[in-house]
């Protein structure tokens, strides 16, 4: 994911769902979801270089594709629809009370 500025990232958590590893800009919201180094890779806004040195890494390296594979599965469970619900509905809640 290339962009220079991104709000809510779904991109990166579509390619999460599908088992892609994501390697993204540090432009806002992919930091919401990308942990540096553990479930993808956020590189510098322009920096090309980086993201085809991070690419490489990916293809090069088995067990870490599969390291953030798992990891990116665990970002993914957090964005459930009924984990987004209860937390919807807490937040409800709490304006009631």
């Amino acid at each position: 994911m290339g962009s220079f500025s991104e709000g809510f990232p779904a991109p990166p958590l579509e390619a999460m769902a599908c088992g892609c590893i994501v390697v993204a800009i540090d432009c806002g919201g992919p930091r919401d979801i990308i942990v540096d180094g553990e479930n993808g890779f956020l590189v510098e806004v322009g920096n090309v270089e980086q993201i085809v040195d991070k690419v490489k890494l990916l293809l090069e390296d088995l067990e870490l594709r599969q390291q953030f594979v798992q990891k990116s599965r665990d970002t993914m469970s957090k964005f459930s629809w009924e984990s987004s619900v209860n937390k919807l509905e807490e937040v409800l809640s709490n304006l009631t009370a």
